[in-house]
């Protein structure tokens, strides 16, 4: 009989440390839960200010590139322009033997 009731005692023991560690656990992972959406919500965060950030370096390097094509239009005209300004230099040596010539007349 006496081995029967320590039976049963250990048993109903038993079962209620089975139901205690079941609480505990449950509020543990209750608590890794909390846990994992707070990180969640930060990091989704950081991602969403990290994307802006490349957003806004996507557009300045667009602009960047476009600013330098139109310096670069604008150079091109320029120099374009430069050259139609120019003479050549055999037409100022042939004046210059030309005058030259008139010179020793």
């Amino acid at each position: 009989m006496l081995a029967c009731h320590t039976k049963d005692m250990a048993e109903r023991d038993l079962i209620t440390l089975i139901k205690q560690t079941k609480r505990e656990l449950s509020g543990a992972i209750s608590s890794l839960d909390s846990k994992i959406d707070s990180v969640d919500r930060k990091y989704g965060v950081l991602f969403e200010k990290q994307q802006d950030t490349m957003k806004l370096l996507g557009e300045g390097f667009q602009m960047l590139s476009d600013k330098m094509d139109r310096n670069h239009a604008e150079l091109k005209t320029e120099i374009g322009e430069v050259k139609q300004g120019y003479t050549p230099i055999s037409v100022h040596l042939a004046l210059d033997k030309r005058v030259t010539k008139l010179e020793s007349r």
